[in-house]
């Protein structure tokens, strides 16, 4: 493919970081060099009123609450750390050809959520000596967006991340319960300014958004997808602006186009206030992952999970999130993209199903019960029972302390077989929990 020269960019990797312990994770990383924060500020540290008031003019509150200023009483924290060391790879064209690339780690950003699974993300960009191309970002891309990539130090991108960003948090195994959710391989943001406007600008933002190598899109690669699949995730597209187009996949946000950094605010708006909102869409969308998760688990009764699932929807399912059309868009598009409503239907289809049965099963249960006490009611008196149980006694002739201990016996096991008949769910939890422990 022709060579397109690259101005300005931006690329971001977000990962799945798990549950984060307020007591115990977070002075681990304040320790490390991590620092909360808790909204714009000048260089002083002051607040810097002026960006403040933008987010109160184009965000709703709970949602610029939560992603852009001090939310730390409710248990929201951003924490952020710069100075990150550099990472090299190496990328093969085949067993003879290859480049090296050098990618500086220009900030790490974590995204703490209470009760609910956290994310981080790196920005990345490519070491100052290097002449970069389009090439080379569809390179870097399809390197840093997979776990298993291997640094020029032996070790995988994961592991990496883990040992010189993370303070040894694992990203990955079978000990670490995030890796259940977050699949293969980390989400992309990229943004991305051209020297010069292309003819085929979309085909391009498709290769680049699905890591294809450059020109399949547009057929001419052995690689090449049909134009029906291009067009079906074209669909997607935002194009609001002649000067850029970007796309929201399963996996990543790209934009490409001229001039939309080319200006200070325009690129804080890229950096920060377009990509928190991808980033709270991917929030949303991995612990869906979790909900379904523990539902298929039977990890516990699905009447708790669904009270749990409605207190999350009620704080993070937000419909709209801006007075601003533009960011709501991105925010529509890329949940659409995420599939979150087809799959928040789903799940809320299931878990009501499964709590109706349950409350039915238990409704039967104890209408039994209830039989079974009227008819014990009816009985007059306990006396026929208690000299039947005394004839037992005699015909059995066993000693009075034999006869009353499997006595003892039978009366907590039929206890605890109607206790299993009416909560068997509620048991085989406590069995659960028990043996992991």
């Amino acid at each position: 493919m022709e060579h397109i020269a690259v101005s300005r960019y931006i690329i971001k990797i977000i990962g799945l970081l798990g549950e984060f312990d307020q007591k115990v994770d977070y002075k681990i990383f304040i320790d490390e060099g991590y620092k909360i924060d808790l909204g714009p500020t000048m260089g002083s540290c002051a607040p810097d009123n002026t960006k403040i008031q933008f987010l109160r003019d184009y965000f709703y509150p709970n949602f610029r609450k939560i992603m852009f200023l001090d939310d730390t009483d409710s248990g929201t924290y951003r924490l952020q750390k710069t100075n990150l060391p550099t990472v090299e790879f190496v990328y093969k064209y085949d067993e003879s050809l290859f480049t090296n690339y050098s990618v500086n780690i220009l900030n790490s950003e974590i995204y703490v959520f209470e009760r609910y699974l956290g994310i981080f993300s790196l920005s990345l960009a490519f070491d100052e000596n290097q002449i970069i191309d389009l090439n080379d970002f569809s390179n870097l891309l399809s390197i840093v967006r997979n776990f298993n990539s291997i640094t020029n130090e032996g070790l995988e991108w994961h592991s990496w991340i883990s040992k010189n960003i993370l303070c040894n948090r694992l990203l990955r195994g079978p000990s670490v319960k995030s890796d259940e959710y977050s699949g293969s391989k980390f989400k992309l943001y990229t943004v991305i300014d051209l020297k010069n406007n292309p003819v085929d600008r979309s085909h391009i933002l498709f290769d680049l958004s699905t890591t294809s190598p450059l020109g399949s899109a547009s057929g001419k690669t052995l690689m090449s997808p049909d134009p029906i699949y291009v067009n079906s995730l074209l669909n997607n597209k935002i194009s609001i602006f002649q000067n850029w187009e970007a796309l929201p996949l399963y996996d990543s946000f790209t934009c490409i186009g001229m001039n939309q950094l080319l200006k200070n605010w325009q690129y804080d708006s890229w950096n920060e206030t377009y990509f928190r909102i991808y980033v709270y869409r991917v929030f949303f969308k991995y612990n869906l992952y979790l909900y379904n998760s523990a539902i298929s688990l039977n990890i516990e009764s699905p009447i708790k999970l669904r009270d749990k699932f409605e207190k999350f929807l009620n704080k993070y399912n937000l419909s709209h999130i801006s007075f601003n059309f533009l960011a709501n868009e991105i925010y529509r598009k890329s949940g659409n993209a995420l599939e979150l409503d087809s799959e928040l239907h789903s799940f809320r289809e299931i878990i009501n199903n499964l709590s109706k049965t349950i409350q039915e099963e238990k409704q039967a249960k104890t209408n039994i019960l209830l039989q079974a006490v009227t008819i014990l009611t009816t009985i007059s008196s306990l006396g026929p029972l208690i000299d039947f149980i005394n004839q037992f006694k005699h015909y059995l002739n066993l000693p009075n302390y034999i006869f009353n201990t499997a006595l003892l016996i039978f009366c907590i096991l039929l206890s605890t077989g109607i206790i299993y008949f009416l909560f068997p769910n509620k048991l085989k939890l406590l069995w659960k929990k028990r043996k992991l422990r």
